[in-house]
């Protein structure tokens, strides 16, 4: 399997949302004791929207 890495266009924002809050639901097996799963999951998708759109080349 070829793997392509490559810079974000505008109209992947979306599925690096849905990527993120994915892993977030992975990841929630693993941490039950969160307070609330769908603020997680709110947060997650601000923080991935955030990364997103960074000019930031580390992020």
């Amino acid at each position: 399997m070829d793997v392509v890495i490559q810079h974000p266009k505008v109209e992947d924002e979306k599925s690096f949302i849905f990527l993120s809050q994915e892993l977030s639901r992975f990841n929630r097996r693993h941490h039950p004791q969160a307070d609330s799963f769908e603020k997680v999951l709110r947060e997650r998708a601000d923080r991935a929207s955030r990364l997103f759109c960074s000019s930031d080349p580390h992020q």
